[in-house]
């Protein structure tokens, strides 16, 4: 039987885990334990490619003949010349795509070439990579708008319209959900520490609605309200918590783009008021 993670493409030298405080890195849960492992970076994909870099990591792709990348649009780092560039701009998919919070164009890379050959990708945001094996999983993630980065095969990114007002508004995902599909590899940009867990059936996970980056379509995903008012009010985490239930796979980053977007806004407002103050 496959491992929890087998959905998620792993390093094959270090594969996913935490330290639990014990000697080694646990591999399988007790049963029951809603633990939650770490992403790790390696080599993976039958050696297809690699993510390195502890932070803001690269992801090595080695192409073979013809083989053909669709990736967010400014994330090329390098690649070999025998490396064609192109644009995917089909204007089918390009309301779905902007609807999912992507842009309405990709960027393509074939390999051209004769031999196997390397490109290089970056997210444009201080983000660590996941790698899905969409073909060991049902083949369809909901995921946080604008997550996706790069995929391989049919790759394809589109959106699901949400109709539930109350969970629209605060289970931090919105009205529409990104939706990626494909049969091979999908890798996405999330930021800080990034967790994964495969939940069994019916077993719950309660979340800051920050924190989900990506679920697979097996999970149930709504919110619960918080069960006073002085926490709604005061605990910092908002009127309601974001609640997940297996069986499938979900993915948490315990930083995002929102977080980092205010960050830099306040202290781009705290050097402005600096500069302004020095100039009286």
């Amino acid at each position: 039987a496959k491992p929890p993670m087998a959905r998620v493409a792993m390093s094959s030298e270090s594969p996913a885990h935490v330290q639990d405080g014990s000697d080694g890195p646990l591999l399988k849960p007790a049963a029951g334990a809603a633990r939650l492992r770490e992403l790790v970076p390696g080599v993976s994909g039958m050696g297809r490619y690699q993510v390195t870099g502890p932070d803001v990591q690269v992801l090595q792709f080695l192409l073979s003949p013809g083989e053909r990348v669709v990736a967010e649009t400014g994330t090329m780092m390098s690649m070999a010349p025998e490396v064609t560039p192109g644009i995917d701009c089909d204007f089918a998919r390009c309301m779905q795509r902007c609807c999912s919070g992507e842009s309405c164009y990709f960027a393509t890379f074939t390999n051209s070439g004769s031999g196997n050959t390397v490109l290089s990708l970056t997210p444009n945001i201080p983000a660590k990579v996941i790698p899905l094996e969409m073909s060991a999983s049902s083949g369809s993630f909901y995921t946080k708008s604008g997550a996706f980065l790069a995929g391989t095969g049919d790759a394809d990114v589109g959106y699901e319209s949400d109709c539930r007002c109350v969970r629209c508004a605060l289970s931090g995902q919105g009205c529409c959900r990104q939706v990626v599909t494909g049969t091979d590899l999908v890798f996405l940009a999330a930021m800080g520490t990034v967790m994964v867990k495969d939940l069994a059936p019916g077993e719950v996970l309660v979340l800051d609605s920050e924190v989900l980056v990506a679920w697979e379509k097996t999970v149930a995903m709504d919110v619960r309200f918080q069960n006073s008012v002085g926490m709604a009010i005061c605990s910092g985490e908002g009127l309601a918590n974001t609640v997940v239930t297996g069986p499938g796979l979900v993915v948490l980053q315990t930083y995002n783009r929102q977080r980092f977007q205010r960050a830099v806004f306040m202290y781009a407002q705290a050097a402005r008021m600096a500069l302004n103050m020095n100039r009286m």
